[in-house]
């Protein structure tokens, strides 16, 4: 049991770069063998300061009594409102951009455009969205990737390249003779992670220096991929975390982080708010991937599992910022000099897995094969 605790609390070790491990992987490498220290009292129940007691919440009393707490509710002095122009069809270049009709709106303070990133800062939010608009129509877009059709994923999953590993394999001389063969396919499909707020971000510059406030669940790592498209020492760049809409996955936190930045360098020091919209959120965000799994399973004459065969095409499962090159930030890839798209890529198992997680059967099934093929 001592054993198996440290195994779970230890599964995954990171490392400056994101690098992981585990204790296991490294077993061979380390002796991991050390002598019991007997005589060790555990600490006494009455010096106990948080186990056992009734600790208080610091985010209650802002919630309570409506006082700003989330990063959407927050405002900071003097500040700005930008927005983002971005195309209907993923990848598209901007290829043309007319500033006549944004300049009428009231209130514009900068028109941004680097490549193909543009955007509009303004004294007001109301005005960020119409100065948005009037850019949206003297824009041109050239190219980009036509979406797969959500009728048959399956059948786009594996017309595309694919990286095939063997996850695990089993073999055992079978005694038994097989009787049937069963086959089933089951495809999820892509899948926003919406969350209840669009995801925004505040930034702030200061000369070289940066700040920015974020909801991003990962600040360091942010920071890193952030030095790495502004090509400033992390030292210049503060990541300051504050809460923003609950996310079960990977939302645009961290988009949108970059694009608060890169509009504010245009604010001469004021600080620049960004919230995406719905529609952003739904169209330019991360989504969960969409899989396609096929299941064999060999049985016998009473219906006992002989043999099982598990395969699964899916992209990968993480494009969260790691800070390795290219940076996995969305307007890193539309600028003039742009960072190529960053490909998600599949945590190993040692660190959950990606793709093949939970694919490994939970029975002790005498023969099987589980193969990952990704794009």
């Amino acid at each position: 049991m001592e054993w198996e605790s440290i195994r779970l609390a230890s599964k995954m070790a990171p490392s400056p770069g994101n690098v992981r491990t585990s204790y296991w992987e490294l077993a061979k490498e380390v002796s991991l063998d050390r002598d019991a220290t007997p005589g060790v009292a555990p600490k006494p129940a009455a010096r106990r300061v948080l186990a056992g007691n009734s600790v208080q919440r610091l985010d209650i009393p802002d919630k309570v009594f409506a006082r700003p707490r989330f990063i959407h509710d927050a405002a900071l002095p003097g500040m700005l409102h930008g927005r983002v122009l971005r195309p209907e069809i993923c990848g598209a270049k901007l290829t043309e951009l007319r500033e006549d009709g944004v300049r009428a709106v009231s209130g514009v303070v900068a028109i941004v455009r680097d490549g193909s990133f543009a955007g509009v800062v303004c004294q007001t939010e109301h005005g960020a969205e119409a100065a948005v608009r009037a850019l949206r129509k003297g824009a041109k877009w050239s190219g980009g990737e036509a979406l797969p059709d959500e009728n048959d994923l399956a059948s786009f999953l594996k017309s595309q390249p694919v990286e095939s590993t063997v996850i695990d394999t089993r073999k055992a001389p079978s005694v038994r003779a097989k009787s049937r063969t069963m086959k089933r396919q089951y495809t999820p499909p892509y899948i926003a992670h919406a969350s209840i707020a669009p995801s925004c971000a505040m930034a702030q510059w200061n000369g070289d220096k940066v700040h920015l406030w974020t909801h991003s669940q990962a600040i360091y790592l942010l920071r890193a991929d952030l030095a790495l498209v502004l090509k400033l020492p992390v030292e210049n760049i503060t990541v300051e975390h504050m809460e923003g809409a609950g996310c079960y996955g990977h939302n645009a936190a961290d988009d949108v982080a970059l694009d608060a930045v890169l509009l504010a360098r245009a604010a001469d020091g004021r600080p620049v708010r960004v919230q995406w919209s719905r529609e952003g959120e739904m169209s330019h965000g991360p989504f969960g991937p969409a899989m396609a799994i096929e299941i064999e399973a060999d049985l016998d004459a009473n219906n006992e599992i002989l043999s099982w065969r598990h395969a699964i095409w899916s992209n990968g499962h993480t494009s969260r910022p790691d800070g390795r090159a290219p940076p996995a930030l969305l307007a890193a890839a539309e600028l003039n000099n742009p960072f190529p798209r960053r490909i998600a890529n599949n945590q190993r198992q040692a660190s959950g897995g990606g793709a093949d997680r939970n694919a490994l059967p939970l029975y002790n099934f005498p023969s099987w094969r589980i193969g990952d093929l990704r794009e």
